[in-house]
């Protein structure tokens, strides 16, 4: 269980942020993750997860990865990650993927 709020992470090798059962990623804002392998922006594993509000950009792989079901995930913006916006598990709580121009909800996440 872990928190991670309010972080610039840039040029990464590996994932930008890991969470594993119960953690917290929020308002986040990461760039160039991953450049020499595959990983995501943000990965987590276990649930009970909020992923809330974070910003992933200049990924090649995935702006986020979610293992496993039972995560709540909403508000993020996800742009130009070569991978797509995410890989997420079955069984998980996630605001609709929208564009901002034509968003209705809510709980939005976006990938541009």
């Amino acid at each position: 269980m872990s928190m991670v709020t309010d972080c610039v992470v840039q040029n990464t090798r590996g994932n930008g942020i890991q969470g594993v059962a119960g953690s917290t990623i929020r308002r986040n804002t990461l760039s160039n993750i991953g450049v020499d392998t595959n990983p995501a922006a943000i990965f987590v594993s276990g649930s009970g997860n909020v992923i809330e509000a974070n910003t992933a950009t200049f990924s090649p792989a995935y702006g986020l990865r979610v293992s496993s079901g039972g995560d709540l995930i909403l508000h993020n913006n996800m742009r130009n990650t070569a991978g797509g916006y995410s890989q997420v598990a079955d069984g998980n709580d996630m605001g609709p993927l929208q564009s901002p121009p034509n968003a209705t909800s809510a709980w939005a996440n976006f990938g541009l």
